[in-house]
């Protein structure tokens, strides 16, 4: 693969993997989300994800990382690297969205185990409800290596909200909501729904203090930037597809429409 590698170099940007919920579901649930917004008692209905990982798999997956010497930061490490141009091959980033309980409870562990940072992207308004996290599981996992990002205040498909007013309810209130509760900075974002964003909600994100913000795989039509970070969503897939999605390429692969051929020359090539 060194030189097949080689030909599509410019096209390397560093693995940040997308995880939801481990350990499958029971079922998929709709949750109301009541809210106040400019005096009034709104319900926004939440669906709960149904994209998971068995912690067997997932315990796998952090081993495959560890065994073959990928370096695992979290980040702010990751941050830190783009901004002082360093290198940044086989790095590679830990996230999940939502909040679910199940990420204190079987990949907390986990990581642990294997010396692995992460970030959780926390939807505000569901601390505490049924199957997600606590404020106590919370405050724990920020303080063991743990990053709790925003992820708005209920959810939101923020590129179909076209109040000004209620986009920095959903940006910025809800920053200020997980700040209160952990009782430390909030510094990253993750959109829902992946690449649902434009100019606007990149500039009222900038305006709330995140430091930068993920994506989904594709990048949107926006440039890379550290608010257009781009992600990979893993779910059950074998080793050599796991193995291709950490290798750097997964977007351009993805984009090119070249899944089925690539996993079937490193099928052929390991």
């Amino acid at each position: 693969m060194t030189g097949i590698s080689s030909l599509i170099s410019d096209k390397y940007v560093v693995p940040i993997l997308n995880y939801h919920r481990i350990g499958k579901p029971e079922r998929v649930d709709t949750i109301p989300i009541e809210f106040e917004f400019k005096g009034k008692t709104q319900v926004f209905y939440y669906l709960t994800a149904s994209s998971y990982l068995t912690q067997w798999d997932f315990e796998k997956q952090m081993k495959f990382l560890r065994k073959h010497s990928y370096d695992v930061v979290s980040l702010h490490e990751l941050l830190k690297l783009i901004n002082n141009n360093e290198n940044l091959k086989k790095k590679v980033v830990i996230t999940f969205d939502d909040g679910y309980e199940d990420n204190y409870t079987k990949a907390f562990p986990i990581m642990k185990k294997y010396d692995i940072p992460a970030s959780i992207f926390m939807v505000a308004s569901l601390v505490g409800r049924k199957d997600f996290l606590s404020w106590d599981q919370l405050r724990e996992m920020s303080e063991n290596n743990i990053d709790i990002g925003g992820h708005t205040m209920t959810h939101a498909k923020l590129s179909e909200i076209k109040d000004e007013q209620r986009l920095r309810y959903e940006l910025y209130d809800s920053k200020k909501v997980l700040e209160k509760g952990l009782k430390k900075n909030v510094d990253f974002f993750a959109y829902p729904f992946n690449s649902e964003f434009d100019d606007k909600i990149i500039k009222i994100i900038k305006d709330s203090g995140y430091k930068a913000a993920c994506d989904g795989n594709i990048g949107n039509k926006y440039p890379d930037s550290i608010y257009t970070l781009r992600r990979t969503g893993v779910g059950i897939v074998s080793k050599n597809l796991f193995r291709i999605k950490v290798s750097g390429y997964w977007p351009w692969i993805e984009r090119m429409k070249i899944v089925r051929f690539t996993t079937s020359l490193v099928n052929k090539l390991l």
